[in-house]
């Protein structure tokens, strides 16, 4: 997926994109096997997971945001994937150093009970005092959040000169 480069350059390693099989139309592969997190009543579109990788890194690092997605329904299913970040600092406002991230959107064409993995690179800027960045991926359909799912990436900061052993 192309991202406009106002995004990448904040974001400075981002790569968006939906594999999913079975009739998607988004560029990748994909798996219509039947979830167990599927169950009668249960939402047409999921989040299965979401998770950094690693989950904990240093400013000038970077870790990638993986998610997958199924469709729980018996119909294909078209949906937004909006992916939303920002650092949270220890006071409120944003942490000194850190960049504003834009949201990155996607669409993404799911087969009935198909699967879908995406995933985001996230670089922390080496000059961000933040002790966290927060992620969550939003599904939208006919303009509302039907699925909604949060990770969060500990920035470890190192110790000021002075206070090395």
């Amino acid at each position: 997926m192309r991202r406009s480069t106002r995004t990448a350059s904040v974001i400075l390693a981002c790569t968006a994109a939906f594999a999913a099989v079975g009739g998607a139309t988004t560029a990748a592969q994909a798996s219509t096997a039947a979830s167990p997190l599927c169950s009668t009543g249960s939402q047409t579109l999921q989040i299965a997971n979401l998770a950094f990788q690693p989950p904990a890194i240093f400013p000038g690092q970077s870790s990638v945001l993986t998610g997958t997605i199924i469709n729980c329904s018996n119909v294909s299913q078209t949906a937004g994937v909006e992916w939303l970040a920002h650092f949270v600092g220890f006071t409120t406002g944003q942490p000194a150093g850190c960049p504003v991230i834009d949201p990155l959107l996607e669409s993404v064409t799911l087969a009935p009970g198909s699967v879908a993995t995406g995933n985001v690179a996230y670089t922390v800027p080496g000059g961000c005092t933040a002790p966290e960045l927060m992620a969550t991926v939003e599904i939208l359909q006919g303009g509302k959040i039907v699925a909604q799912r949060s990770a969060e990436l500990a920035i470890e900061q190192p110790l000021p000169p002075g206070l090395l052993p």
